[in-house]
């Protein structure tokens, strides 16, 4: 898994749910971080939707340019882009699997 995100607090939950499930991840807090190929080793990859520099969403697309869903999960989280005209784009134009509102909790 590898968590495209600029949040340390954000990394640690990640952390605390997938350590103790045995999944591996890896973390990169810029857009760089999956820009640079990261993602070709992560079977999937958690995007924040707003990073320093980029938005998630382009990030998405980008990533979509060179995967399909089947190949590389997305899972989109972000304090904003929550009504449901974000929802659909997210999910039709820059096909992201899931859509999670932060503030986001284990369970979740």
């Amino acid at each position: 898994m590898l968590v495209v995100d600029d949040d340390p607090a954000f990394h640690k939950l990640v952390e605390s749910v997938l350590t103790p499930a045995g999944l591996p991840f890896e973390r990169a807090h810029r857009r760089r971080g999956a820009a640079r190929g990261d993602e070709r080793a992560a079977r999937a990859v958690i995007i924040d939707g707003l990073l320093p520099g980029m938005r998630g969403d382009d990030v998405s697309m980008k990533l979509r340019e060179r995967w399909t869903q089947a190949q590389l999960p997305i899972v989109f989280v972000s304090a904003f882009f929550r009504d449901m005209r974000s929802r659909r784009r997210l999910v039709r134009e820059c096909q992201v699997d899931a859509v999670l509102h932060k503030p986001i909790t284990p369970e979740s």
